[in-house]
């Protein structure tokens, strides 16, 4: 027969042998949703692809601006011979 404190003590142990288990299973749906399944394409998350689209952006951005800067500089040579002649 337990005494109260044996009985304390194992409703308290009985309560963190749940929790464990209810934690375990709330675990391991959240990996079963984080799987990729493998006839997808792009094997990366989906929030990866964020960062990677701005930094794509970013390059764009950066190239256009090379360009620009380029053809200002020709259409001003241009316009300097022109005046020349």
């Amino acid at each position: 027969q337990l005494n109260a404190e044996q009985a304390d003590w194992r409703d308290d142990t009985d309560d963190d042998e749940l929790e464990d288990q209810e934690l375990e299973a709330h675990y391991m749906y959240m990996a079963q949703l984080q799987e990729v399944s493998p006839d997808v394409a792009d094997s990366g998350p989906i929030f990866d692809d964020e960062p990677l689209q701005k930094n794509d952006d970013d390059n764009d951005l950066a190239n256009e601006r090379e360009l620009l800067a380029s053809l200002i500089k020709k259409l001003k040579c241009e316009i300097d011979e022109s005046k020349n002649r």
